[in-house]
């Protein structure tokens, strides 16, 4: 039956290189913050790997100790709170995944190909560095990516 829902996550990697696109885009990162306050269950609200509304939590998603445990938590996240008003949650820590009745010898563009030896030693740099929680993205389960579902 699972268990009590302690985050929610309202939009993944919003963001752009346009100027002018960022500013539409915070508008609607905003919006999505107002849209959680009325939203059920009541609990802690994300916006994974970009902009971010204020009354959510900004978190990473990425694979490598670069990407999150380093670069991601010294420059405080996209919305340099984390680690000064908010938790460093790392939601997608990417290490691939094989696409089914593909080849395990011959990998898609898509498999990163991380060892669990990798993926091992990047989560003890993501909690040593001050990281207070860490999702593997894909571990087990499904995916819906077109054709690879």
């Amino acid at each position: 039956q699972g268990r009590p829902i302690i985050l929610g996550q309202i939009e993944n990697e919003l963001g752009s290189d346009q100027q002018q696109e960022l500013e539409e885009l915070q508008k609607y990162a905003n919006w999505c913050g107002d849209l959680v306050q009325e939203l059920q269950p009541d609990v802690v609200w994300t916006m994974c790997n970009g902009l971010s509304a204020s009354n959510t939590i900004n978190t990473c998603n990425g694979y490598g100790a670069v990407s999150c445990s380093k670069d991601w938590i010294e420059h405080h996240g996209q919305s340099s709170r984390i680690q000064k008003e908010h938790p460093a949650l790392w939601t997608e820590d990417e290490g691939g995944f094989q696409i089914w009745g593909s080849n395990a010898s011959h990998p898609s563009d898509y498999f990163w190909g991380q060892s669990s030896q990798k993926m091992a030693l990047d989560a003890l740099h993501w909690f040593a560095r001050g990281g207070s929680h860490l999702n593997y993205y894909m571990w087990y389960g499904g995916y819906n990516r077109g054709s690879m579902a």
